[in-house]
């Protein structure tokens, strides 16, 4: 999710001259669905397929793959 969602943040920190106005972005990334809130989400599974986290169950803490 980070991996994903920082190259986001990258992508508009190029196209914005404030933090106010990256923060403004970011938001409206998140409202509008484009930001990754959960290891569920298909696009992960698309970008990194062989990553053993997103096999885990949802809540599933232990770490062991």
């Amino acid at each position: 999710m980070d991996l994903w969602n920082n190259e986001v943040g990258r992508r508009l920190g190029d196209s914005v001259y404030s933090k106010e106005e990256l923060a403004k972005q970011l938001a409206g990334q998140l409202n509008n669905g484009q930001l990754v809130t959960s290891l569920n989400d298909p696009r992960l599974k698309q970008v990194f397929p062989s990553d053993p986290r997103l096999k885990l169950p949802i809540g599933d803490r232990s770490g062991k793959f």
